[in-house]
């Protein structure tokens, strides 16, 4: 009885640090993913920032072109 209590006490030891292992590594993917999504927003902000003076450009070529 010793010895399964021991043999269930280990099993339940090891799926706990797999556990923890697991969401260690889920932390950190979602670390990652975050960061990302800040470059991404970052990046649709250039776009944003270069149509926008883009169409600046072409409207004071209008008016110089009149």
């Amino acid at each position: 009885m010793a010895q399964r209590n021991a043999g269930a006490d280990a099993a339940a030891a090891l799926q706990r640090d797999e556990v923890a292992a697991s969401l260690r590594d889920l932390s950190s993917m979602a670390d990652e993913a975050q960061a990302e999504s800040h470059a991404m927003q970052a990046a649709l902000q250039q776009v944003v920032d270069i149509r926008q003076a883009t169409d600046e450009n072409s409207r004071a070529s209008t008016q110089l072109a009149r």
